[in-house]
């Protein structure tokens, strides 16, 4: 992708082949169109201490996955520090994207209830006792006692576990309620280190949200270094994420879509 001649040699592959071997007219080539970026930034969706550590050692972004910006440090905290500690000197900050439901609104809350079933089926259901991750992760926000008894009714099969799944939890996670609510917790978000906000917008009208509720002032980002490529340099400020969210136009129903 920086258009730069392609060769290789490997146990299995030669590229273009040595001289004496095939017709003797291979030859080494180089990409005729001229891509938008000189190569593809990695986002890395990790929860894992060590391969969130890994994701800020090398990647260009993270996803986590059912991300409260009140537990984000606590959990989180020393795998992103050690790996900021490895990352090479001309890479760009790590860029963190996370979100959940957001609907706005006088008279919203009840919107939860439809991130329940998720939340029920991660924290319960995904992969045996002791193997689950994203249970792992409630126990890590401080909700052991939930995370726990939630695994076990899910696990054996009872109805009533939706119920199971803390409000606080749901609150902290998504974005719903009045306009100057969900601006606070996007300022949440913000501050506990997110720079890219994702969503999936409920309501009757989930594309006709106002911008100006997710605006933000661009996060500064370090000059980048002599060389850099340039899909590693910060935007400029008129690109910056909190001034046009990443957002999934994608109607909330009782089955999650995600």
């Amino acid at each position: 992708m920086r258009r730069e001649v392609v060769g290789y040699s490997g146990h299995s592959f030669q590229l273009p082949l040595p001289a004496g071997q095939g017709t003797g007219l291979g030859r080494s080539l180089k990409m005729p169109a001229k891509p938008e970026r000189s190569s593809v930034p990695l986002y890395v969706a990790a929860l894992g201490p060590r391969s969130v550590e890994s994701a800020a050692a090398y990647a260009d972004g993270w996803l986590p996955f059912l991300y409260s910006p009140e537990g984000a440090a606590r959990v989180w905290g020393g795998p992103l520090a050690a790996g900021a500690a490895e990352r090479p000197e001309g890479l760009a900050p790590l860029e963190v994207v996370a979100g959940g439901m957001v609907a706005v609104g006088e008279d919203v809350k009840g919107m939860l209830d439809f991130a329940r079933p998720m939340f029920a089926l991660y924290i319960g259901g995904m992969s045996a006792r002791g193997r689950n991750v994203y249970n792992d992760l409630a126990c890590r926000y401080g909700y052991e006692a939930e995370a726990k008894e939630i695994q076990d009714l899910y696990l054996d099969g009872m109805k009533e576990v939706e119920a199971k799944v803390p409000l606080e939890l749901l609150e902290q996670v998504n974005l719903v309620g009045p306009a100057s609510y969900v601006k606070e917790r996007i300022e949440a978000f913000r501050e506990s280190g997110v720079t890219d906000l994702q969503v999936s917008p409920a309501g009757d009208d989930p594309a006709g949200y106002s911008p100006d509720t997710f605006r933000r002032a661009p996060r500064e980002h370090s000059r980048p270094a002599a060389g850099e490529p340039a899909h590693r340099r910060p935007r400029r400020a008129s690109e910056a994420s909190w001034a046009r969210p990443v957002r999934q136009a994608v109607p909330m129903a009782p089955v999650r879509s995600r």
